[in-house]
C-alpha cells in the first residue's frame, strides 16, 4: 500500500440492489504513526472492536503451516488483550476520488460515475450500465 496506494471498496447493497464501487488512495495508520491526531483515531479503532478480535492480532501468521507441537491453547486463546492497540493493528483510511454507484433494481439499470475535482467538488455522470 504504500508503494502504490490505489484501491477500490465494492458494497452491494442486497435489499436496494445498489452497487457502490469506490476508488482511491489508501493511507495507512500503523503503530509507528508520527501524527497525534491520526495515532487517536487509531486507537478509537482499536477501543471499537470486541475483545475476541483484539487477541486474534496477536496470534501466528496466518496462512502458515502449523507444527504437529504447536498449543491452541496458549496461541489463540490469550484472555487479557491489550488496551493500547496492537502493534499488529493498522487503520486504513481511504480518500474517495471516483465513486461509481449502479442502480441494479432499474429497468433500464441506471450508472453515475461522481469524480473529485482537484478544487474538492464532486461531479455526477450519467454513464452506460
Amino acid at each position: 500500500i504504500r508503494a502504490n496506494p490505489n484501491a477500490e471498496i465494492m458494497w452491494y447493497f442486497l435489499g436496494t440492489r445498489e452497487q457502490f464501487r469506490i476508488r482511491g488512495e489508501l493511507q495507512i495508520i500503523a503503530w509507528d504513526e508520527k501524527d497525534e491526531k491520526k495515532s487517536l483515531w487509531r486507537e478509537d479503532q482499536w477501543n471499537n472492536i470486541s475483545s475476541g478480535m483484539k487477541q486474534s492480532y496477536e496470534w501466528p501468521s496466518p496462512g502458515v503451516n502449523r507444527n504437529s507441537n504447536a498449543n491452541d491453547q496458549t496461541d489463540f486463546l490469550d484472555p487479557t488483550p491489550s488496551e493500547r492497540p496492537s502493534p499488529n493493528f493498522a487503520l486504513l483510511l481511504m480518500t474517495p476520488k471516483i465513486v461509481d454507484v449502479v442502480k441494479l433494481r432499474e429497468k433500464p439499470q441506471m450508472r453515475h460515475v461522481h469524480k473529485l475535482t482537484r478544487e474538492g467538488h464532486w461531479n455526477a455522470q450519467r454513464v452506460n450500465p
